[in-house]
């Protein structure tokens, strides 16, 4: 645990950045409290999750889904 809180400490991200993170269990993690407390765009691993099954999804069957 607290490699992450160094880890989140010690890295610097820019007010545009959009953060997806692969975790999506807990939803609140130290990196969304993170990016919501320096107003930074966060996508939990739910989101990333569901868009890259999507995209699976239009490759395999070739349309939009």
């Amino acid at each position: 645990m607290s490699a992450i809180v160094i880890l989140a400490q010690n890295t610097f991200f820019y007010k545009k950045s959009v953060i997806f993170d692969v975790i999506y269990s807990p939803k609140k993690t130290l990196l969304s409290k993170y990016c919501s407390k320096k107003k930074i765009k966060y996508i939990n691993g739910v989101k990333m999750n569901t868009l890259q099954a999507q995209k699976a999804l239009q490759i395999t069957f070739s349309s939009k889904i």
